[in-house]
């Protein structure tokens, strides 16, 4: 009976953790070898990030696409890689390539830029009063700095949906990532 018990645990344990909701996600494309930094261990770096809604402007119909967007899980982990002028952010590392989502960009001295791009975005949907959206164009920008004692960042992401009408919604958030 013992063993049933600790096979059964064992089987939820499983499935409890081998399971979570971020598979429901929109997931960045991989990011090709040659294009991740390839980071020493001195500077590849476990973190947490905290990401807060700023702002939400623009049009309500092209304003369906944010809604559509992953907003990560706060006290995921996140990898910070930095390699020479290169940084790549990469949301739940363990996860990686096939379901993580990458920020890659540049960096200069403490301040960094990146972006991201989604492989699945929603290629059209329906508004209120019928009106129907088809390829809509979406980016993700991404700039901040770290602090002087490395163990902490502040950015801000802007991410906008254009209608190809010429509507457009955005979204501003704040970031705070914390090394572990």
């Amino acid at each position: 009976m013992k063993n049933r018990l600790l096979l059964a645990g064992a089987f939820l344990s499983l499935f409890a953790f081998g399971c979570d909701d971020h598979h429901n996600l929109v997931a960045g494309p991989p990011v090709s070898p040659a294009a991740t930094p390839t980071p020493s261990s001195s500077n590849t770096n476990m973190w947490t990030v905290v990401v807060t809604i700023e702002s939400i402007t623009g049009d309500a119909c092209a304003s369906i696409g944010l809604n559509a967007s992953y907003v990560p899980t706060p006290g995921a982990p996140w990898d910070v890689l930095r390699s020479g002028g290169s940084i790549v952010l990469r949301y739940l590392p363990g996860n990686y390539p096939t379901d993580s989502t990458d920020y890659t960009g540049a960096l200069n001295g403490r301040s960094f830029t990146a972006s991201r791009m989604d492989a699945f975005p929603p290629r059209s949907w329906t508004c209120s009063g019928g009106r129907t959206v088809r390829d809509p164009v979406e980016t993700e920008q991404l700039s901040g700095t770290f602090a002087a004692d490395d163990r902490s960042f502040d950015a801000e992401e802007i991410e906008s949906w254009r209608l190809p009408s010429g509507e457009q919604a955005t979204i501003r958030r704040h970031w705070i990532g914390t090394r572990l």
